[in-house]
Parts: C-alpha cells; sequence; structure tokens
C-alpha cells in the first residue's frame, strides 16, 4: 500500500502519535495499516533486545554463541531501514531502494530467529 507515502515522518505520523485520520480499517486504511506497523516494529524491537539482553551470557554451545547477536543486530538494521524508507518516501528512487532493503532484511530477521531455535534446539536448552 506504500503506507509511508501517506505518513512520511518519524517519529509521529504526520505530527501526531495517534493520528485522528485512523478510522481502525486494517486493511484499506494506510494510516491505521501504518500505525500498527510502526507499534509492532517497536514491539519487536524491546522483545529482541529482552531477548539477547537474557541471552547474552549463554555460552558453551559455540555455534549458538557466534549466532546470538545477529537476530540483535538485524532488527537495530530493520529499524533503521524502516525509519529512512519513511524519511525518504517522497523521493521515489529512495523509497524503493529503502523499502526493498526493509523488506529483505525483514526476512532476514525472521530467518535468523528461525535459526536461533534450530541452534537452540538440539542442545536442549531453553530459550529464556
Amino acid at each position: 500500500l506504500k503506507a509511508a507515502l501517506a505518513a512520511p515522518t518519524w517519529p509521529t505520523i504526520n505530527g501526531s502519535w495517534f493520528p485522528e485520520s485512523m478510522t481502525g480499517n486494517v486493511l484499506h486504511d494506510v494510516i491505521t495499516i501504518h500505525f500498527i506497523h510502526r507499534g509492532l516494529a517497536y514491539l519487536l524491537v524491546v522483545a529482541t533486545l529482552a531477548w539477547w539482553w537474557k541471552n547474552r551470557a549463554a555460552t558453551g554451545y559455540k555455534p549458538f554463541d557466534r549466532w546470538k547477536n545477529v537476530p540483535l543486530l538485524l532488527i537495530f538494521a530493520q529499524l533503521a531501514l524502516g525509519i529512512l524508507t519513511v524519511l525518504n518516501a517522497t523521493q521515489p528512487n529512495l523509497l524503493i531502494l529503502f523499502g526493498a532493503l526493509h523488506q529483505f532484511i525483514g526476512m532476514a530477521f525472521a530467518s535468523s530467529i528461525v535459526v536461533s531455535i534450530y541452534l537452540l534446539k538440539p542442545t536442549g536448552l531453553n530459550l529464556k
């Protein structure tokens, strides 16, 4: 829906934390979709940071020791690309570039979570 075009501002959405123009229609209202997308992004950043913080000292299984920082790095890259996408939404070439990178890093982040779970499975370690 290219919701970034409807709200090319950050950290607020067109100057408001809770835009009055939201209709609640999660299928067609770009401002509502944009608001939900940003909220979920912040939630994922906080959850990933909390997961990393609890697992930062986990040692003993080298593959996980080497991998555990990857989701954290990817979520911060995802956040930065999301912000850059929004702030450059009015410039078509940059919107496409940052938007595509944002989607790619989003897929890489999701994959990194799957890999983290895979690496922990044979060890018997539990996700904290």
